[in-house]
């Protein structure tokens, strides 16, 4: 009989960027809880677990210190590029529907 190694799981939790990011949006106050966990694609209870994370207080402070100018211009950078992604998406799909009419 073959010894197998056991598969290590995939990691769980939040990447850091995940928590930095939910960490600033969180500090600007500008959205609801609802709002900023559909923005970050997690509901709005996971968020909540987050906030009780350390890192998630860290991130927090950090946040504070930098005014969140930093983390609030990545996740801009970041909607402007699924947005991007989104429209190449939609005009390729577009393209193979002209192509078949």
């Amino acid at each position: 009989m073959a010894l197998h190694e056991p598969q290590s799981a995939p990691a769980r939790g939040p990447a850091e960027a995940q928590i930095s990011l939910a960490a600033a949006l969180c500090y600007l106050n500008e959205q609801t809880d609802a709002q900023i966990a559909a923005a970050l694609g997690v509901c709005r209870r996971t968020l909540a677990r987050w906030k009780r994370r350390p890192d998630f207080r860290t991130a927090f402070r950090a946040a504070a210190l930098t005014g969140g100018w930093l983390v609030e211009r990545q996740f801009r950078e970041r909607w402007h590029a699924e947005r991007r992604t989104a429209g190449q998406l939609r005009r390729a799909t577009q393209k193979r529907s002209r192509r078949r009419t």
